[in-house]
């Protein structure tokens, strides 16, 4: 994207800091609770997982060692394990299925 003289946007074009001009554009996030006032963007969301295996425990151990642990439990036991793309890791207080469903329905609205 090229613009005229000077900082003007062209018609159509968004002026933006060239570090953004070849970004492409997320979807809307979609907001769901995870409990206790959290919420995650579900379209972040890789994998939600149970944390009763040893390579979840293991995958929670490695993601709080490399400061990339996001505690959502609240001091309440860890059901749920959610894996977003940004290489972070979400502690819920929440089950799977209970996330899933808050998910589902918020997609049927």
């Amino acid at each position: 994207m090229k613009t005229s003289a000077g900082n003007e946007p062209q018609e159509g074009e968004i002026n933006q800091p060239a570090l953004y001009r070849n970004t492409p554009r997320l979807p809307d996030p979609e907001f769901v609770s995870v409990g206790f006032g959290g919420q995650v963007a579900m379209n972040r969301v890789l994998a939600l997982l149970t944390p009763d295996t040893a390579p979840v425990r293991r995958l929670l151990h490695d993601a709080r060692d490399k400061g990339l642990l996001i505690d959502a439990t609240y001091g309440r036991k860890t059901r749920a394990v959610l894996v977003l793309d940004t290489g972070h890791v979400l502690a819920a207080a929440l089950t799977p299925d209970t996330i899933t469903g808050r998910y589902q329905q918020k997609q049927s609205r």
